[in-house]
């Protein structure tokens, strides 16, 4: 299974063993940039910057590493 990592100055994700990673400002909720973690097609779970605690703009590696970090707490607690 091929996996796959890219990231620019407004954008990072990551893909792998089925599941992908993205968070940047092709998808936005209430204008802020978003989080998305999908298994094949399906949406597991959203989250906005503001959500992660960052704003537009931060680091688009951070926001991807603090998206998966709460995707993995908010995942194992249900």
């Amino acid at each position: 299974m091929m996996s796959n990592r890219y990231a620019s100055s407004d954008y990072a994700g990551l893909s792998g063993g089925g599941f992908s990673f993205y968070y940047g400002y092709e998808e936005l909720k209430d204008d802020d940039w978003v989080f998305v973690m999908r298994k094949g097609d399906k949406e597991l779970v959203r989250f906005s910057a503001t959500e992660l605690g960052l704003r537009n703009g931060d680091d688009p590696t951070i926001g991807l590493l603090a998206g998966i970090e709460k995707s993995l707490d908010y995942l194992y607690s249900i």
